[in-house]
């Protein structure tokens, strides 16, 4: 857990469960603002177009991304969000967010997805890489370095939830931001994605946005699907 699954606010973390390193990055570059930045061995990134490189990192630059890409279709997805898609995911993500992608460990990318502008709110994606992972597991493990790495961390809720896929944990935790000034709220889900694989699918915003996060979250998990599949 320790390189990425912290990353929506610290893109800094540790290095395990292959590249869990996403803490959440406040605007690029490594920073303990960032939710979940170490998770395993994979960062994340934006949305549709193209991404754009991490800020003082060894980025590489985000595949394209078409938003015209299979299903769930256009017109199933929620107004305001659009759908994108890669050669490993595709799903949906608001209108207006930008893509970035960042190099994890094992092998793994980490894909953004930020407001325009870089504010605080923004997904992110990522394969979780260790060995024999479980949603709850993982997050488990993920959270001892959030509380280390993010002062004035506190959880709201560590669950499971309902998936169609298959077994689904979900953690929700707020913490102070330094670079934004405000308080930000995540929520950091692991689903089963087919084949064995799992993904950690994390949204972050300030707290007196919510539910906003709630929703831009699950408009992500339930039109996920990896490539070849949607």
């Amino acid at each position: 857990m320790v390189a990425v699954l912290t990353a929506a606010l610290l893109v800094g973390g540790a290095a395990g469960f292959g590249g869990w390193y996403v803490w959440s990055r406040d605007g690029g570059g490594t920073h303990k603002d960032d939710a979940r930045t170490k998770v395993s061995t994979a960062p994340t990134g934006p949305s549709a177009q193209e991404s754009t490189p991490v800020p003082g990192s060894a980025s590489t630059p985000a595949p394209t991304l078409d938003a015209t890409s299979a299903s769930p279709s256009a017109s199933a997805l929620p107004a305001g969000y659009h759908r994108v898609a890669n050669g490993e995911f595709g799903m949906a993500v608001p209108d207006g967010w930008q893509p970035e992608t960042q190099s994890g460990k094992n092998g793994v990318t980490i894909y953004f997805f930020r407001e325009s502008g870089g504010g605080p709110r923004y997904l992110q994606v990522f394969r979780v890489s260790e060995d024999d992972p479980t949603p709850r597991g993982t997050l488990t493990e993920a959270e001892k370095d959030l509380r280390k790495q993010l002062p004035g961390y506190h959880r709201n809720g560590l669950e499971a939830v309902p998936d169609a896929r298959g077994e689904a944990a979900e953690l929700d935790y707020s913490h102070p931001s330094q670079k934004w000034g405000v308080d930000l709220r995540t929520l950091d889900r692991v689903i089963p994605a087919g084949g064995g694989e799992l993904y950690a699918v994390l949204t972050s915003g300030p707290v007196d946005a919510w539910p906003e996060q709630r929703q831009v979250q699950e408009a992500a998990v339930t039109s996920f699907c990896l490539a070849g599949a949607c």
